[in-house]
C-alpha cells in the first residue's frame, strides 16, 4: 500500500510542475502620443481613485493558452471620454508591460479597446498617478462629474484566479486511484 501511494505522491508532483511552470514574456512599448491625441484613439479617459484590484485567469478549454489580467475597480471622479458612472471596471495585462497600480491611489486613466476584455490599460500607455498628470489634465480641460450612480463590487466578486478546470479534473483523478488502490487492497485480502 506504501508503494502505491508513494507512485501516486510521485505522479502528482510530476503533473503539477509541468502545470504550474511560469512563462517569461517581454515588453516592447512605442512611446505613447500626447495627450490630445491618446485623448483620440482612446475609448475611455477619466480620472479616479482605485478602489479594488483582483488577477483573473483565463483559459480556452483545459489545454489552450492561460493568460493573467490585472482587473482593477476605479471610483470614477471626473471623465472627459467613453465613461458615464461612478465605478468603472478596467483589465490590465499581468505581463512585464502591465502596470501595477496602487490600491487607494487616484490615477489619470487611458483606457483602450480590447476584443475580449473590454477595456484595458498597460505601463505602454498614458495611464499615471493623477499627481504626475498636471499636461494631460490642462490639454483635456474640465472634464464631466455629473454620473450615474453604481455599485461594480458585486460584478469584482466572480473574477477568480483559480484554475477549476484542473481542480475538478484532480480531485476526480485522485478519488478514482484512491477506490482503484482501496479495490486492489480487498481483492488482495481475498483467500
Amino acid at each position: 500500500m506504501k508503494k502505491e501511494m508513494l507512485i501516486l505522491l510521485l505522479f502528482i508532483v510530476v503533473i503539477g510542475s509541468f502545470t504550474f511552470s511560469p512563462q517569461a514574456q517581454a515588453c516592447d512599448c512605442a512611446d505613447p502620443g500626447g495627450p490630445a491625441e491618446e485623448l483620440e484613439r482612446a475609448k475611455a479617459v477619466f480620472s479616479g481613485k482605485l478602489l479594488f484590484s483582483k488577477i483573473e485567469r483565463q483559459q480556452e478549454g483545459m489545454r489552450g493558452a492561460i493568460e493573467y489580467w490585472n482587473v482593477y475597480l476605479f471610483e470614477v471622479q471626473e471623465t472627459w471620454k467613453g465613461v458615464g458612472q461612478t465605478q468603472f471596471i478596467v483589465y490590465d495585462t499581468t505581463s512585464n508591460c502591465g502596470a501595477f497600480y496602487q490600491e487607494g491611489a487616484t490615477y489619470l486613466v487611458y483606457a483602450y479597446e480590447h476584443k475580449e476584455k473590454g477595456l484595458y490599460t498597460s505601463s505602454c500607455h498614458r495611464t499615471m498617478e493623477l499627481s504626475h498628470a498636471q499636461e494631460d489634465l490642462y490639454v483635456l480641460g474640465a472634464g464631466q462629474t455629473d454620473l450615474e450612480e453604481v455599485n461594480l463590487r458585486g460584478k469584482m466578486r466572480w473574477i477568480t484566479d483559480k484554475d477549476y478546470d484542473l481542480f475538478i479534473v484532480g480531485s476526480g483523478f485522485i478519488i478514482t486511484v484512491m477506490l482503484l488502490l482501496s479495490l486492489i487492497r480487498k481483492l488482495r485480502r481475498r483467500p
